[in-house]
């Protein structure tokens, strides 16, 4: 609750976007920043299963404009993200759930 008041208090998203995220799959976002642009990327994620209480944990990952992981948050239902990219080139934002999966197969 502390970085939602210290990052978000003004947080404002232009954009909602919800997409399934099946078992063994990653999402990929990306975003450009160009010459002499500074820009805060921030957000907030969260995922949702079946039932209420029921919430998958995957991996997040920010990464930079050479490829480096510059932010990640690994096995969480649900997370907060900023990063301030200052230097130009496509910013990737990974979303993965490729753990194994955990279902019970018949023999």
């Amino acid at each position: 609750m502390k970085a939602w008041e210290l990052d978000f208090a003004d947080f404002y998203p232009e954009i909602m976007l919800s997409v399934d995220l099946p078992a063994k799959s990653d999402e990929v976002f990306c975003h450009d920043v160009k010459e002499g642009q500074q820009l805060t990327m921030r957000g907030a994620y969260f995922t949702g299963g079946e039932n209420a209480d029921d919430h998958p944990e995957i991996d997040f990952f920010i990464l930079d404009e050479m490829r480096r992981v510059v932010f990640s948050r690994r096995k969480k239902g649900e997370g907060l993200f900023a990063y301030n990219a200052t230097k130009p080139g496509q910013y990737v934002f990974v979303f993965s759930n490729l753990k194994v999966c955990s279902y019970p197969f018949p023999p």
